[in-house]
Parts: C-alpha cells; sequence; structure tokens
C-alpha cells in the first residue's frame, strides 16, 4: 500500500543504543523516531528503564541543587569575559 510507504520509520534500538542516547531523549534533543525507539525499547526491556531512572533522578538534583547555589558574582563575570560576552547588570553590581 501507499500508505505503508509514507509511514514514517522507527529503528529498533539495542541496550547499548538506549542507554547511548539516554541523555538527549530526557533532554527531547532526539529527532521523532529515535524517541518513539528508545520509548519503545524502554517499554519491553528489562535493564535500560533502571539507566533511564538514574539519569532522570541525576537531573533532577542538579536541577534543584542548581537553584539552591549560584555563582558568585567574580566568577559569573569571569566566565562571561572569557567567552567574550558583555557583563551582565548582575556582574556589574546593578540591581534591577
Amino acid at each position: 500500500m501507499i500508505t505503508d510507504i509514507l509511514a514514517p520509520v522507527v529503528p529498533v534500538f539495542d541496550c547499548k543504543e538506549t542507554v547511548r542516547r539516554l541523555w538527549d531523549y530526557l533532554d527531547r534533543e532526539l529527532a521523532p523516531a529515535d524517541m518513539a525507539a528508545i520509548d519503545s525499547h524502554l517499554a519491553q526491556c528489562d535493564k535500560c528503564p533502571q539507566h533511564f531512572a538514574f539519569e532522570r533522578q541525576f537531573l533532577a538534583a542538579v536541577k534543584a541543587a542548581r537553584s539552591q547555589h549560584t555563582a558568585p558574582d567574580a566568577l559569573r563575570a569571569r566566565v562571561r569575559a572569557t567567552l567574550g560576552l558583555a557583563p551582565s547588570k548582575k556582574d556589574d553590581g546593578a540591581h534591577g
């Protein structure tokens, strides 16, 4: 049928390929077909969901810590200068 020809092809990932792509999967940075392949693999695999759970918890912990700890203004200014960026209002002592 012609609809079969036009249907998107969803790749099949093994455990190695799935685990290799989990960070991008969690960041939603994969193509839709690759996201679907990982969804399918995680639904059928006994091992990979443990990797997924760990990486998801790790990202959540980093996000939580980020809101609790901020870089000192001097460090922030040095990083911006190294990157060739203009100082931010926070770095130059301006408030508002």
